[in-house]
């Protein structure tokens, strides 16, 4: 009876409370807004994933090292200082953004959410970093036929 009812209904429900959770995720993860391609002359945001800091001087630098240990050898992953792109986001679309601590922005180029400095913000910050990461895709393994050639 353990095998038959208690194993399979206690798979569907961890899945189903994965699903939802998942669901859930990319329901805040919704396009808030997005970098026009004049505002990224510099073309700093395509084709990456970044967690821009509008105001560096307002965060925790071991915050900043400990998600860059995360996901610092991630392919197409940035960590954008503002204090160094002043000339980028003084003006535009991410001016607006100049009060929050955090921004995640897609690969795309599209404002995906952003975080304040609490401890909270922080791990949705790198639950949402780790659902946006494009994913690799695995190589497949394919047989090679001998078809009686050598």
């Amino acid at each position: 009876g353990l095998f038959v009812l208690v194993v399979p209904l206690g798979s569907w429900y961890y899945l189903k409370t994965g699903q939802n959770y998942r669901r859930a995720a990319i329901k805040e993860l919704l396009r808030k807004d997005s970098i026009s391609v004049t505002e990224d002359t510099l073309n700093v945001f395509k084709g990456r994933t970044t967690i821009f800091v509008p105001k560096s001087q307002m965060i925790d630098k071991s915050i900043l090292d400990k998600l860059e240990n995360q996901f610092g050898k991630t392919a197409n992953f940035q960590i954008l200082l503002g204090d160094s792109l002043t000339a980028l986001y003084s003006q535009g679309t991410l001016a607006k953004y100049s009060n929050k601590h955090y921004l995640l922005i897609d690969t795309g180029r599209y404002i995906r959410n952003m975080y304040a400095g609490g401890i909270d913000d922080i791990k949705k910050l790198v639950e949402h970093t780790a659902i946006i990461l494009p994913r690799l895709k695995e190589i497949d393994i394919k047989m090679q036929r001998d078809n009686g050639k050598k």
